[in-house]
């Protein structure tokens, strides 16, 4: 896949597990983790490795 379409789907997933966590009264990250696990690429290989990496580096960039 594209990184911009994988990109695309983080952001819709990780909003739909943002929202439904805060319904069930987990904390935001809780539900960011679980669907972070399920997206990468040991479950379902929606996000492939370099677009990780990419995105990674990118935080890390930000954070500094």
């Amino acid at each position: 896949m594209e990184p911009i379409v994988e990109f695309g789907l983080v952001l819709f997933f990780s909003a739909i597990a943002g929202i439904v966590s805060v319904r069930l009264k987990f904390p935001p990250v809780a539900g960011l983790l679980i669907v972070g696990l399920i997206m990468g690429p040991n479950i379902l290989n929606l996000v492939s490795m370099p677009t990780i990496n990419g995105f990674a580096e990118l935080g890390g960039i930000l954070l500094l």
